[in-house]
């Protein structure tokens, strides 16, 4: 699966058609810096970013500026970036802190590549999941509580 084809599931899915209060989702295509997050979210008051990820094996790569980017947004106290990562037949989310955390540990360097260029690595144990063909009732309350 591409990123692009997982982009049309979330705007699909996350959003939850029961609810009146509308969500906000907006693809960031940005031209201008590096490693921002991929898509813009608002839902009863909160924004989040979300970066998309297709997992391939048990791995995820991430840039090292969207790894900057992050890092210093969690340095400043900023608590509002999530990773969503299509893994199969499951869609995984993790608090972007919590990878930061993670890949900043030694864990990540027996386990991981760290370079200027990207990162390849076995994430921790997602804060939640959910099989596709399943409502996202719980990545929704994940993501925005």
């Amino acid at each position: 699966m591409k990123e692009s084809n997982f982009w049309k599931e979330v705007k699909t899915n996350l959003p939850s058609p029961r609810t009146v209060t509308p969500m906000f989702l907006q693809r960031i295509e940005n031209g201008v810096g590096t490693g921002q997050g991929d898509v813009n979210a608002g839902y009863l008051g909160k924004e989040v970013w979300l970066e998309l990820k297709v997992m391939h094996g048990n791995q995820i790569e991430i840039r090292f500026s969207q790894f900057e980017w992050a890092r210093d947004r969690t340095n400043a106290g900023l608590t509002n970036m999530f990773v969503l990562a299509r893994h199969h037949n499951l869609v995984k989310v993790w608090r972007y802190a919590d990878i930061i955390d993670w890949l900043s540990g030694a864990r990540s360097l027996a386990k991981g590549r760290l370079t200027k260029k990207s990162m390849v690595f076995v994430p921790p144990p997602p804060g939640v999941s959910a099989p596709v063909d399943r409502p996202w009732t719980a990545i929704r309350e994940f993501i925005f509580g």
